[in-house]
């Protein structure tokens, strides 16, 4: 097992959240950012080209303040238009914040 905790059957709030799970939601919300601001994109265009998402739930996503699944990864890269690698952790475990 890689050490990352899996909540069933409720939601896993902040506090549940191991520091290395936080820090892999830093890292992806910080890059979310970054790739929203270099390809100058509003919130409300991201979430209408990834689906249709709520632009507050976007806003939860770039904050760290929620944990995205697989298929939502793959929809804001394509949004974005970029590799779902450049939303993720170049290295394993990671060690730093951004």
């Amino acid at each position: 097992m890689c050490g990352l905790s899996v909540t069933v059957g409720r939601v896993a709030h902040e506090t549940d959240r191991t520091e290395e799970e936080t820090l892999l939601l830093s890292v992806f919300a910080s890059r979310l950012r970054e790739l929203r601001a270099r390809h100058r994109m509003s919130q409300e265009e991201v979430a209408e080209r990834a689906d249709g998402m709520d632009r507050a739930y976007l806003s939860l996503l770039e904050r760290g303040m929620r944990n995205p699944s697989l298929l939502l990864v793959y929809s804001l890269a394509r949004a974005l238009n970029v590799h779902p690698r450049e939303l993720l952790v170049d290295e394993w475990p990671p060690k730093t914040a951004p």
